[in-house]
């Protein structure tokens, strides 16, 4: 997850931008990188909604 951040991530500036911008325009859901975000969010909501436990990769490699 740290190398995704330091990839992808934004910087602590950007991110209170991003979030600031939003609720000065109302908005409620702040997502201030949904192309990182929402890939992943779907799956992870229906596994929640199905009240699955989540699937946790081996610790073998």
């Amino acid at each position: 997850m740290q190398q995704r951040a330091d990839e992808h991530g934004l910087t602590p500036e950007e991110h209170a931008e991003r979030v600031f911008d939003k609720v000065a325009e109302g908005k409620y859901w702040v997502i201030p990188q949904p192309d990182e975000l929402l890939p992943v969010l779907q799956p992870h909501t229906d596994m929640i909604l199905a009240e699955k436990p989540p699937e946790l990769p081996s610790a073998r490699a």
